[in-house]
């Protein structure tokens, strides 16, 4: 059912159907027949089809002439990038302040991401001399082993799962995870507690925390994550975290509210 206008303010009835068309598209639904576009709108097929059509025109609608179904177009995502992009430096400058304090105050490795379709960048690091060693590209890429990649399976549909599972899953270290219903089990607490954790599972000496930041929306935008040697990293567990933390909520405030 289309969304009521909110009457304390003057809305284009239009623009207001334009906007309710593209919000039907999403992660799962990328591409949506015209009858089901109408039904979740409870609006006429001309209706719709007149707007659609003019969002074809203007390149922020597509249609698949395979399947006859509608999809976002071209110049509405580039939109979207933009929108990262600029979020993206937002962080940045908010969040290297807080790094740089993070470093100084704990002496350990901290590391900022951005998280956009399921895949975790780096937006800006401070590795300490004894762990260049072992960062690098294993942070990235073994999401099933890294506290990052753990907390981007949290986000991952269960069908998601099913395909990164069939994949294959590589052993780095005698303390890798590779049993699906372990992992899973894992996933869950995770999702509880608010943070991931890692321990010898891409490094055998390496111990690693990890927070997601959350947009107001409920949206992961990115992870906020510490490391340093195991034998450092224990004892002040609780505090890394909740400094993490609290760089996360600073981010979260100011950045995506």
């Amino acid at each position: 059912m289309a969304r009521k206008a909110n009457t304390s303010t003057r809305v284009i009835q239009s623009v207001d159907r334009a906007v309710e068309i593209i919000n039907c598209f999403n992660e799962k639904e990328t591409e949506l027949s015209l009858a089901t576009i109408c039904g979740r709108l409870s609006l006429n097929k001309s209706t719709v089809l007149g707007i659609i059509n003019t969002l074809i025109n203007r390149n922020f609608m597509a249609k698949n002439l395979e399947t006859g179904k509608y999809c976002l177009g071209k110049d509405l995502l580039s939109k979207q990038d933009l929108f990262t992009s600029s979020k993206n430096n937002m962080m940045y400058e908010i969040g290297s302040i807080h790094v740089k304090r993070f470093i100084i105050k704990h002496q350990r490795s901290i590391f900022l991401y951005g998280y956009m379709n399921n895949i975790l960048f780096l937006i800006d690091l401070s590795v300490m001399d004894d762990m260049k060693i072992n960062m690098r590209l294993a942070y990235q890429l073994a999401y099933h082993a890294s506290s990052p990649g753990k907390l981007v399976l949290t986000q991952y549909t269960d069908l998601q799962l099913e395909k990164y599972f069939d994949r294959g899953l590589f052993r780095f270290t005698q303390y890798t995870k590779t049993d699906r219903g372990q992992i899973i089990e894992e996933l869950a607490k995770i999702r509880k507690q608010g943070y991931a954790e890692e321990y010898g599972e891409v490094n055998p000496l390496v111990t690693s925390y990890a927070v997601p930041i959350f947009g107001a929306d409920g949206t992961m935008y990115g992870v906020v994550s510490t490391s340093g040697m195991s034998d450092m990293m224990v004892e002040p567990k609780n505090e890394l975290i909740a400094d993490l933390k609290r760089i996360s909520r600073v981010i979260s405030e100011k950045v995506f509210s």
